[in-house]
């Protein structure tokens, strides 16, 4: 039995990032992200937020200090941003 894993890491996610490597990327998206046209594998965390994904992933894994850990998406003209995104 594995011990002090989130309830919001699915076993799915767990094998992912069980098999990721130096140089491997997840993309955290919102559900208009049109992640089937990028990539084969697409995994699902409906009413999920980020932040408490997140949570939950890096208490398992370290992020790869070779590789730039965090990329975010640029603003788009005429965007509305909010700030708490980024401090979450």
């Amino acid at each position: 039995m594995l011990i002090g894993i989130a309830s919001c890491i699915s076993p799915d996610l767990l094998a992912v990032l069980h098999r990721m490597g130096h140089g491997d990327e997840i993309v955290f998206a919102d559900a208009h992200f049109p992640g089937h046209t990028i990539g084969p594998q697409v995994l699902r965390a409906d009413g999920i937020a980020i932040p408490q994904l997140l949570d939950g992933i890096l208490r398992l894994v370290e992020l790869d200090s070779y590789a730039t850990p965090l990329v975010m998406m640029d603003a788009v003209a005429g965007d509305t941003l909010d700030s708490s995104v980024e401090r979450d």
